[in-house]
Parts: C-alpha cells; sequence; structure tokens
C-alpha cells in the first residue's frame, strides 16, 4: 500500500513539475525545459537508488581539480611564465572508477551504477603528456579526484547550494 501512494505521490509531483515547465518554456524558451527535464531523470534515478549514465563505462578520462587548474595559472601569471604547455591531471580512469570514486565521495555508495550502451561512449580519450607542466612548476601536486570532489561536495553542502 505505501508503494503506491508513493507512486501516486511522484505521480502528481511530475504532473506539477511538467506544469510549471510548461509555463516556464513559454515566458523563457526551451533551453530551460531540458535543463529541468534532465534533472526530473536524475532525481527519479536517484529515488530509485540508480544511477544511469550513458554507454559502457569504459573510456578512459583525464580530470583535473579547478583548484589546480587555478594555482597553475595564478604562478604563471605570477611568475611570467608564458610556455604553452598541457595542463591536466597524470591519471587516467574510466568513467566507471571516476563514477564509483564520486558516488563514494559524496557518501552515496548506496546508489548502484548502471550503463546504458545503447548510447554512444564519446569521445575517446587522448591522453597528454604533463613533463612540461612538471618541469615548468616543479612544485605543482595535483588533487587526488576523492578529494577533490569529497571538498567539492563538503563546500557546496555546508554552503546550502545542494
Amino acid at each position: 500500500m505505501q508503494e503506491i501512494l508513493l507512486i501516486l505521490i511522484w505521480i502528481l509531483v511530475t504532473l506539477s513539475i511538467v506544469s510549471i515547465i510548461v509555463l516556464l518554456s513559454k515566458k523563457y524558451g526551451f533551453e530551460l525545459i531540458s535543463v529541468i527535464l534532465a534533472s526530473l531523470v536524475v532525481i527519479s534515478n536517484i529515488l530509485a537508488n540508480k544511477i544511469v549514465l550513458f554507454g559502457t563505462g569504459q573510456p578512459l578520462r583525464q580530470f583535473m581539480h579547478s583548484d589546480n587548474l587555478a594555482f597553475i595559472i595564478k604562478h604563471c601569471l605570477d611568475n611570467d611564465i608564458y610556455t604553452n604547455m598541457h595542463v591536466a591531471s597524470e591519471d587516467s580512469l574510466t568513467i566507471k572508477e571516476l563514477a564509483e570514486i564520486a558516488l563514494k565521495a559524496c557518501d552515496a555508495e548506496n546508489l548502484t551504477i548502471q550503463f546504458d550502451s545503447s548510447y554512444p561512449d564519446g569521445q575517446y580519450r587522448k591522453d597528454v603528456s604533463i613533463e612540461l607542466l612538471k618541469n615548468t612548476i616543479p612544485e605543482f601536486k595535483t588533487t587526488d579526484l576523492y578529494t577533490g570532489i569529497k571538498n567539492t561536495y563538503a563546500y557546496l553542502t555546508e554552503n546550502n547550494i545542494i
């Protein structure tokens, strides 16, 4: 009985949100619709205790924390460094590994990750070498992905942003 009640509440909430979307789209345009609908998909998946990602989760990616990039830019500006160099992390992770790290960092390991291979994996990686970066700024140390996500999530929750 409780499951039926939850489903009915979800339907009512969804219908209300759809009505709001229609009104907002008339006022602001269609761009807002896609953002809100995407948010609904994410919310419904979280309510179902799952995250669905496009593709197989196997492509590799390089990620960098924004604080690391800010440090490099500031350091180059402060020290008149104008060398062209790649700015990235040395680590290459699969999208699956990234998702697992993100769930752990956000204390959301109760969510399961599903991959929808009917969608493409997206562009495959093209790793870059950061040897020139390490030689130019030897004191530079990257923030590992887990710590970066954990710190960002903590900031967002502590400041009531999410």
